[in-house]
């Protein structure tokens, strides 16, 4: 995993951005988890990804995990703007093991927490 400041990474990579995308990233630079580009089949996909971690238990717990409201306006604005969104789950295991779940991201997955301290109002 490499982590870039904002600046530095779209010197690197603003050329497979459009200028409203580009807006967007350094906007909500510090909301994103994790950014990636995917080159296939001569297409790109520009993804957005919210990451969640969760214990696993012997007895399975059913609860959704939290996202704020200002959150997932975040992941909407970028889906209009041509971003895929993804949530990705890591769930931690005995031994350090783990295991992850990628899916598209979907508001009903997620329970509505209230407004943290660094989110726009």
């Amino acid at each position: 995993m490499k982590c870039w400041n904002k600046d530095k990474y779209v010197r690197t990579f603003g050329k497979y951005y459009n200028g409203s995308q580009i807006n967007f990233l350094l906007q909500n630079w510090h909301s994103i988890d994790c950014l990636e580009i995917v080159f296939k089949d001569g297409k790109k996909e520009l993804r957005i990804y919210e990451i969640k971690t969760k214990n696993e238990y012997e007895k399975k717990l059913y609860f959704k995990p939290k996202i704020t409201a200002s959150t997932i306006e975040i992941y909407n604005k970028a889906r209009s703007l041509g971003f895929s969104v993804y949530f990705a789950e890591i769930l931690l295991k005995e031994n350090w093991n783990y295991e992850t779940n990628l899916s598209k991201f979907k508001e009903k997955n997620f329970v509505v927490d209230r407004p943290k301290l660094y989110d726009k109002k």
